[in-house]
């Protein structure tokens, strides 16, 4: 997860921040929805919300579907 990601959890819940015990190979980040939500205006509000976090929370611009 996303150093950032992880503060903001940490800041509300007992987490504790560890490195990792191996160098990071990188990842991707997916969301996925119910085609019945696509059309949605609080789903596709909460998308936009999650997509613009994530992309605050490691600097990632891939093109994620809104």
């Amino acid at each position: 997860m996303p150093r950032r990601v992880a503060r903001a959890l940490g800041a509300h819940l007992p987490v504790r921040l560890v490195e990792l015990p191996v160098e990071d190979l990188g990842h991707e980040m997916w969301l996925a929805w119910h085609e019945r939500t696509h059309t949605d205006p609080a789903a596709a509000c909460l998308r936009r919300v999650i997509i613009e976090t994530l992309r605050g929370a490691d600097g990632a611009s891939s093109g994620a579907a809104t």
